[in-house]
C-alpha cells in the first residue's frame, strides 16, 4: 500500500514539475553580472552602479547601427520567468520570445498582448531592458540566452537582492508601483447584455438566487457621446440591446448596490459621430501619404486609431471618457486592445511605427487612468488587455485576452495560468480571466460542463472573479440550469470571503510591487522544488491553489511549500516541503490555507455547491 501511494505521488509530481534536476537555490550574484552577461557582435558596454544596493546599469552601444546584443551564460538547472504575459508554461526555457505588443494569444506566437523586456533568473538576478524597440530573447539554446535589441543604444538594468521579491520591488520602483483598485475591483463581476430590461431582470434574478455581485459588465451598452460600447453581435444566445438612457440604467443598478463597467477601446469607426469629429480635427493616426489609416475590423466595418502622441487628441478622447464616468455614472470599463498599433503608420510626434507598437499601450493606459482619476479619484477600475513597461502604474485590472473555450494547452484553459503568473512576475498584480473563455473551441467543447466548472474555480481563486459572454454559439453558462447557478454562487461566496484579504494584498502590491498571484518560489526562493512547480500558485502568503486544467482529472498531486497547510475541503493539516495526493472531484479545486493564518473562509458546506450528478 505504501509503495502504491509513493508511486501515485511520484506520477502526479511528474505532471507538475519538469523532469530535470531542480535548480540550485537563489543566491547572491555579482551585481554587474560579471561572468554571466557579455556584449557580443561589436557591442560596447560600460557599467554604472547605483549607491543604493541591488541596481547596476549596463550602457550598451553598437557603433555600426545594427543593434546591440548580449549573451547570458545559463546553467542547465536555471529557470527564467517574466517577459510579460506569456502563455503555455511558466518557465520560459526553450522558447524564443519577441518583445512586440500584438495579439499574442497562445504560447507558439512568440509575442504577447503585454510584453515587457524583464527577465528573472532563478540564479539570483533580474534584467530590465530600457527600450521600446523590438527585442528577441532566445532561450532555446542550451547554455546561453541571446538578447538582440533593434536599437544602437540602450541600457540594461541589473537587479539583484536577497530574494526574488526584493528584485520585483526594486524593479517596480524603477517602472512605477501599481495603482491600487477599490475593494469592489477585487470582487465578483457578472457579464450581462441585451438591453436595460434584460440587464435589470438578470441582475435581480441572480440576486434572488443568492449570487453575490459587486459589479456588472455591460459591453453592448453603446453610447455615441462617450464612445463606449461594443456594437457587433458575438454571443449568439442573447441579442445585443439598445440603451436609450444609459444614465438611468446605471443609476438603477447603483441603487441595487452594484457597480457598472462598460467597454472602452482606442478605435474610432468610420460612420460614427466620434470618427467624424476626430478626423476633422486631425486626431487619428495617418498613413505615410497623410490619409487616415484604417484597417478591417468586425464584419464590414473598419477601424481607425486615436493618435495618443497628439496632446490635443488625447484631451479630446479623455473628455469623452470623463463624460462616461462623471455624467453617465460608469464605474470603469474593459480597456480592450491597444496591442496592435500599426508599424507602417505615421504618428503626430514623429515616433517611428516600429517603436510605437510598444509605446501605444502605455500611452493608452495613462490617458485612460488620468481621465477617470480627474473625475472620481481612486473609485474606478479599468481592466486592460494590452500593456508595456510603465503601464503597470496606470491599470487597476488585467484580463488574459481571447482564450479558446477548450482544454487546448496552447490557447485554452491550461494556457491561462502561465499567462497570469508570468504577467504577475512582470509587474501586473491584478488578474481576472474570462471564465468560460472567449471563443468557442475547435473541438466542440462549448457545452463541456466540466471545463466550465474548472474555469469558474480558477476565476474564483484569482484576484477578480469575472465571467465572459464571448464569441460563442451555445455555451454552458451561469444560468444554464440550477446546478450551474449553484456552482457560480458557491464560488462567488468563496471569492467574496477573500476580498478583505485580497484588498490587503493589493495595498501591499501598491507599496512593494509584489503580485497577488505568486509562483511558489516567490514566497520561498530557498526551496529548489518550488522553482519547478508550473501548475500551482500562492494567492498571497496564506492561500495555496492547485487548479485543475486537464479534462477528467479527479485526483492530483500537490506540492506544499514550507509551513503547515490545511486542506480547505477536508480540514486535514499537512507539513510543508512535501507532496500530497488529494481528491479533486468536479466541484472542488485543490485548495489549502496556511495553518495559523488569520484568514477566515466559509466552511465548504456553506458554499452550497452541487453534489456529483446534480
Amino acid at each position: 500500500m505504501v509503495l502504491v501511494v509513493v508511486l501515485l505521488v511520484a506520477a502526479f509530481a511528474a505532471g507538475s514539475a519538469r523532469a530535470e534536476r531542480p535548480p540550485l537555490p537563489w543566491a547572491p550574484v555579482d551585481p554587474t553580472l560579471a561572468g554571466v552577461l557579455s556584449p557580443v557582435r561589436g557591442t560596447s558596454m560600460s557599467t554604472e552602479c547605483s549607491p543604493e544596493p541591488g541596481l547596476c546599469s549596463l550602457r550598451l552601444h553598437a557603433p555600426d547601427g545594427r543593434g546591440v546584443a548580449v549573451r547570458l551564460a545559463a546553467r542547465p538547472d536555471e529557470r527564467f520567468f517574466g517577459m510579460g504575459e506569456r502563455f503555455g508554461s511558466l518557465d520560459l526555457g526553450g522558447q524564443v520570445l519577441e518583445n512586440r505588443s500584438q495579439d499574442g494569444m497562445g504560447d507558439e506566437t512568440g509575442t504577447s498582448y503585454s510584453p515587457t523586456p524583464f527577465l528573472l533568473s532563478s540564479r539570483g538576478y533580474g534584467i530590465q531592458v530600457d527600450t521600446t524597440a523590438d527585442l528577441t530573447a532566445d532561450l532555446a539554446t542550451p547554455g546561453e540566452i541571446s538578447v538582440d535589441i533593434a536599437a544602437s543604444d540602450t541600457v540594461i538594468d541589473v537587479l539583484t537582492g536577497p530574494d526574488p521579491a526584493t528584485v520585483l520591488t526594486r524593479r517596480a520602483a524603477l517602472i512605477g508601483m501599481p495603482t491600487v483598485p477599490p475593494d469592489w475591483g477585487l470582487g465578483v463581476w457578472k457579464s450581462l447584455i441585451g438591453g436595460p430590461a434584460r440587464v435589470l431582470a438578470d441582475t435581480d434574478r441572480l440576486t434572488a438566487d443568492g449570487v453575490p455581485l459587486d459589479a456588472v459588465w455591460i459591453y453592448d451598452l453603446v453610447d455615441p457621446v462617450s464612445g463606449l460600447g461594443w456594437s457587433w453581435p458575438i454571443y449568439r444566445p442573447v441579442p445585443l440591446g439598445q440603451y436609450p438612457d444609459p444614465a438611468a440604467l446605471i443609476a438603477a443598478l447603483h441603487r441595487r448596490g452594484v457597480k457598472v463597467l462598460g467597454y472602452l477601446s482606442p478605435f474610432l469607426v468610420p460612420g460614427t459621430p466620434g470618427f467624424g469629429a476626430a478626423a476633422a480635427r486631425g486626431y487619428l493616426v495617418r498613413n505615410p501619404d497623410g490619409s487616415i489609416y484604417t484597417e478591417p475590423w468586425m464584419y464590414a466595418d473598419r477601424r481607425a486609431y486615436l493618435d495618443f502622441t497628439n496632446p490635443a487628441a488625447t484631451v479630446w478622447w479623455q473628455d469623452r471618457l470623463r463624460y462616461a464616468v462623471g455624467v453617465l455614472g460608469f464605474d470603469g470599463a474593459m480597456q480592450d486592445y491597444g496591442d496592435q498599433a500599426p508599424t507602417e503608420a505615421r504618428y503626430a510626434d514623429g515616433t517611428p511605427g516600429d517603436l510605437m507598437r510598444n509605446i501605444y499601450p502605455l500611452l493608452y493606459a495613462r490617458a485612460a487612468r488620468q481621465a477617470v482619476q480627474s473625475v472620481r479619484p481612486d473609485a474606478t477600475v479599468l481592466f486592460a488587455r494590452s500593456g508595456y513597461t510603465g503601464s503597470q502604474a496606470w491599470v487597476t485590472g488585467r484580463f488574459t485576452g481571447d482564450q479558446t473555450r477548450d482544454w487546448d494547452p496552447h490557447t485554452g484553459l491550461p494556457s491561462v495560468l502561465a499567462g497570469m503568473l508570468n504577467g504577475s512576475v512582470s509587474g501586473w498584480p491584478y488578474w481576472g480571466p474570462d471564465i468560460g473563455g472567449f471563443i468557442d473551441g475547435d473541438d466542440g467543447t462549448d457545452r463541456d460542463r466540466g471545463l466550465w466548472d474548472r474555469w469558474v474555480q480558477l476565476g474564483a481563486l484569482s484576484p477578480t472573479m469575472r465571467d465572459m459572454l464571448g464569441v460563442q454559439a451555445d455555451p454552458v453558462g451561469v444560468a444554464s440550469d440550477p446546478s450551474t447557478v449553484a456552482t457560480f454562487r458557491g464560488y462567488a461566496r468563496l471569492h467574496q470571503a477573500l476580498i478583505p484579504y485580497l484588498s490587503r494584498l493589493a495595498a501591499e502590491a501598491g507599496a512593494t510591487g509584489r503580485p497577488l498571484m505568486r509562483p511558489l518560489w516567490l514566497q520561498d526562493a530557498t526551496d529548489p522544488t518550488a522553482w519547478t512547480i508550473e501548475n500551482q500558485y500562492l494567492l498571497g502568503p496564506d492561500v495555496l491553489v492547485a487548479p485543475v486544467v486537464t479534462a477528467e482529472t479527479t485526483r492530483t498531486g500537490v506540492y506544499l511549500p514550507a509551513g503547515r497547510w490545511r486542506d480547505y475541503w477536508t480540514g486535514l493539516e499537512h507539513p510543508g516541503r512535501t507532496w500530497v495526493t488529494v481528491d479533486a472531484p468536479a466541484q472542488h479545486i485543490p485548495l489549502f490555507t496556511r495553518a495559523g493564518s488569520a484568514l477566515v473562509l466559509p466552511p465548504p458546506d456553506a458554499l452550497g455547491l452541487p453534489t456529483s450528478g446534480t
